[in-house]
C-alpha cells in the first residue's frame, strides 16, 4: 500500500530503532529504506510525541495501542505533516513485547480540502443570509422614499425643512446602494450579457492609474489581445475589476506596481481535486497582483465575507471584495486570492471563456 506507511521497530521507547520502512513509508516521509534503518524512530517525531513515548510503551506492554488517533509528525525535508498514526505492540512466543508496529496516514491533503469546503459552505450561507436581510431591508427603505415624496409635495421648495427632507432623501439613496451590493452579494441581481473584452475593461482603468502620478502607482498590463472575449454583464465586470484594482492599490500607500495579466486556461479534474473551490471548464484567467503589505492567512481566509475590512471605520464599507465575489460566481466563475505578509498579494479571477 503506497499511501499508508508501515514501519517497524525495536521496543525501545524513544531509542527504538527502525527494522523495516515500507514503499508507503518511503512515499509519506521522503526517506528511501535504505539511509533510514537502523535509525531512531525519534526523527520521525515531533517533541510533544518524544515526551509521550514513556507512558505509550507501558500501554503496550499493558497489550494496547500506545497511541491511536490524529498527530504531527516530521519528514526528511523537516517539514511537519498532519497524519493519522497507530503504534501497535508486536509480542514474542514468551508474552514479551519485542517489536512496535507504527501505521500511518498522511491526511495533509484532507484536511486542505476539508477547509476549502468548509470555507465555500460559509461564503454560500453569509451570501444567503445577507441576501434575506437586504431583501427585507430594502422593503423598509422604499416605504421611506415613498413616504418623502409624499411630504416633499406638501412643503414649499424654498424653505429649510424642504432641504433637510432632502439630505434625508439623499441619505436614504446612499443606503438603497448599500442594499444592492448586499443583493450582489447573495447573488440576486438581474444580469444583461453580452459579448465583452475584458480589454476594453481593464484598459480605462490602466489609462486613470498611470496618469495619476500623486498616487505613485503603477499599473502594467500583460494582455492576451483579442483572446479574452467573454459573455458577461460589463457593467457587473466592471464593478469586479475596479474593486480589486482599488484594493490593490490601496494595499500600497506608499505606492508601488500592480500587475494584470490575462490568458486562457482549462481547468482540469486534477486540479479541482487539489482546489476544491475549482470546477472544470475553459476560462479566461485575469491575475491582478500587487506587491504590497500583504495579508496574514486569517484574513485572506475572510476577505471575501460582507463587512470584513480591515481598514479604518471611514474606509469603507466592506462590501467591495465581497461583492466583486457575489458577481464573479454568478456568472460561473471563480475568484481566489493568495497572499504573503511582505510580499503583496495575488487575485484570480476566472470568467467562463
Amino acid at each position: 500500500a503506497d499511501n499508508i506507511s508501515f514501519i517497524l521497530t525495536s521496543a525501545e521507547g524513544e531509542n527504538s530503532k527502525i527494522v523495516e520502512f515500507s514503499p508507503g513509508a518511503e512515499k509519506i516521509f521522503g526517506y528511501h529504506r535504505a539511509e533510514i534503518v537502523g535509525k531512531p524512530i525519534a526523527i520521525l517525531h515531533t517533541e510533544e510525541d518524544l515526551e509521550n513515548f514513556k507512558d505509550n510503551l507501558l500501554k503496550m506492554e499493558g497489550g494496547t495501542e500506545g497511541f491511536k488517533g490524529q498527530s504531527i509528525m516530521i519528514n526528511k525535508s523537516g517539514e511537519q505533516i498532519n497524519v493519522l498514526h497507530t503504534a501497535y505492540p508486536i509480542f514474542n512466543e514468551n508474552n514479551k513485547l519485542v517489536q512496535l508496529l507504527a501505521v500511518t496516514i498522511d491526511i495533509n491533503d484532507r484536511l486542505k480540502l476539508e477547509k476549502q469546503l468548509r470555507h465555500s459552505q460559509k461564503m454560500e450561507a453569509v451570501g444567503l443570509m445577507a441576501s434575506g436581510i437586504a431583501h427585507n431591508f430594502n422593503n423598509i427603505l422604499q416605504a421611506i422614499t415613498g413616504y418623502l415624496g409624499f411630504v416633499k409635495e406638501e412643503v414649499d421648495s424654498d424653505t429649510r425643512m424642504y432641504q433637510d427632507i432632502e439630505e434625508i432623501d439623499k441619505h436614504v439613496n446612499r443606503a438603497i446602494y448599500l442594499t444592492r451590493e448586499l443583493l450582489t452579494v447573495g447573488k440576486d441581481q438581474y444580469l444583461i450579457k453580452a459579448k465583452i473584452s475584458i480589454d476594453n475593461i481593464i484598459m480605462p482603468i490602466a489609462d486613470f492609474i498611470n496618469k495619476n502620478k500623486k498616487k505613485n502607482t503603477h499599473l502594467n498590463y500583460n494582455t492576451n489581445k483579442g483572446a479574452n472575449f467573454i459573455y458577461a454583464d460589463e457593467k457587473q465586470i466592471d464593478q469586479v475589476f475596479r474593486n480589486l484594482i482599488l484594493n490593490a492599490e490601496q494595499a500600497m500607500p506608499n505606492g508601488g506596481t500592480i500587475t494584470i495579466t490575462t490568458k486562457k486556461v482549462t481547468i482540469d479534474a486534477e486540479f479541482c481535486s487539489e482546489n476544491n473551490w475549482a470546477k472544470e471548464g475553459r476560462y479566461i484567467l485575469t491575475i491582478i497582483s500587487d506587491n504590497g503589505e500583504g495579508m496574514k492567512p486569517e484574513v485572506v481566509s475572510r476577505i471575501f465575507e460582507p463587512f470584513f475590512t480591515t481598514k479604518k471605520s471611514s474606509g469603507g464599507t466592506g462590501l467591495g471584495l465581497s461583492t466583486s465575489f457575489g458577481i464573479v460566481l454568478q456568472h460561473k466563475g471563480l475568484l481566489h486570492a493568495t497572499s504573503k505578509v511582505g510580499e503583496g498579494s495575488n487575485f484570480y479571477i476566472y470568467l467562463p471563456i
